[in-house]
């Protein structure tokens, strides 16, 4: 018997300011940008897509420039097929900190 896929797909938009602002952990007590991006870095690996762009969401909602979450958000847009959106994503990441050699390396690699 075959499990049928009943997850919703992920959409992307690119960050907008009526987003759910709260960065909460599942016991709705409030976390920092840094554990927040953790748990988030934990779900994209473990494939849960949809929370890990939830949180990442949140976290951009608070802080447009955090330059980790926009490039984590690229990431996530790649590993759904949003090739587009992840080049877009990442090169804005770029813009915000150009420093950090894991972006230029994954923006390289969607080339």
């Amino acid at each position: 018997m075959t499990k049928k896929n009943t997850k919703k797909p992920i959409s992307f938009q690119p960050p907008q300011d009526n987003i759910v602002t709260t960065v909460s952990s599942p016991q709705q007590q409030p976390v920092t940008i840094e554990q927040a991006m953790k748990a988030a870095e934990q779900l994209q690996q473990q494939g849960q897509l949809q929370q890990a762009e939830q949180i990442v969401r949140n976290i951009l909602n608070q802080a447009p420039k955090y330059a980790p979450a926009m490039h984590l958000l690229g990431v996530i847009a790649h590993n759904v097929g949003k090739t587009d959106v992840a080049i877009d994503l990442i090169e804005k990441a770029i813009k915000i900190n150009d420093k950090i050699a894991l972006f230029h390396a994954n923006l390289a690699e969607m080339y």
